[in-house]
C-alpha cells in the first residue's frame, strides 16, 4: 500500500514536470528521440561504407564518415541526449537542451555567416545571384531562440519540481 502511495506522488511529479514544457518543445522532443537513436545507425552504415544524406542547421553531405558527416552525427546525438532527458524528465535535461539549443545557434550562424566565405560554390549555385554572395537566412533560428529562451524560463521551475528515488 505505501509502494502504491509514493509511486502515485511519483507520477504526479513527473506529470507536473513535462507539463512544464510547450506542446512544441514535446513534439520535437520526440523527432528528435527519433533522429537520437537513428544517428549511431547512420554511423555504422558509413563504416559499412553506405553514402546518404545528412543534413541539420545547414550543414549537409552524403559522406557520413567526412568531417562535416561526423559533426552532423554528433550533433544528432546532442540533441536526441537533450530530447531523451526532457521526456524522462532528468535534473540535468535542461542543462542538456539549453547547450544542444546554443550549439544549434552557433552553427546555424556559422553556416549564414562564414561558411560561405571559407567554402565559396564553385559554380553559380544558390550562394551566387546576380554575381555578388548572398546569404542563405536559416530557418531553424526561428525555432532554436524561442527554445532557449522557454527552457531558461522553466529551469528554475523544473529544479524545484524534481524527484530524486535515490
Amino acid at each position: 500500500m505505501e509502494n502504491q502511495v509514493l509511486d502515485d506522488a511519483f507520477q504526479e511529479i513527473k506529470e507536473r514536470r513535462r507539463k512544464l514544457l510547450p506542446w512544441w518543445i514535446r513534439f520535437f522532443t520526440w523527432v528528435y528521440m527519433i533522429f537520437g537513436v537513428i544517428a549511431p545507425l547512420g554511423l555504422i552504415a558509413g563504416i559499412a561504407g553506405w553514402q546518404f544524406n545528412l543534413s541539420i542547421y545547414g550543414l549537409s553531405t552524403v559522406q557520413p564518415l567526412s568531417i562535416i558527416g561526423l559533426v552532423i552525427i554528433c550533433l544528432f546525438i546532442l540533441n536526441g541526449l537533450a530530447a531523451f532527458g526532457l521526456w524522462l524528465e532528468k535534473d540535468w535535461a535542461i542543462l542538456y537542451a539549453k547547450a544542444a539549443g546554443y550549439t544549434g545557434i552557433v552553427v546555424c550562424i556559422f553556416t549564414m555567416f562564414i561558411m560561405p566565405s571559407l567554402f565559396p560554390p564553385h559554380d553559380n549555385s544558390i550562394y551566387f545571384v546576380n554575381g555578388s554572395t548572398s546569404i542563405s537566412i536559416r530557418l531553424e533560428l526561428a525555432l532554436l531562440t524561442p527554445f532557449v529562451i522557454r527552457l531558461s524560463k522553466i529551469q528554475r521551475e523544473w529544479k524545484l519540481r524534481g524527484f530524486s528515488a535515490i
